[in-house]
């Protein structure tokens, strides 16, 4: 059995942008996931960014789901 895998982020260059390196990268990661197996891909990211509102996750098979973030961040010691 396999357990989750996470990749902490995944970010193009602006100079980059364009130029097919996220398409590549995407799929590097969906071939890989398939290989081991995996049940599903998750992405994370905001309605603000502009490559989800250029539909950039949704034209290569992502879809979005209804889901809940939850974040607790311990108060910093002063």
């Amino acid at each position: 059995r396999v357990g989750p895998a996470a990749g902490e982020e995944l970010v193009v260059r602006e100079t980059a942008r364009g130029h097919g390196v996220g398409t590549h990268l995407l799929d590097r990661a969906k071939a890989e996931a398939q290989r081991v197996r995996a049940k599903r891909v998750e992405l994370l990211t905001t309605r603000g960014r502009a490559a989800y509102q250029r539909r950039f996750y949704a034209e290569r098979g992502f879809v979005e789901v209804s889901s809940a973030v939850m974040r607790w961040c311990p108060t910093p010691s002063t």
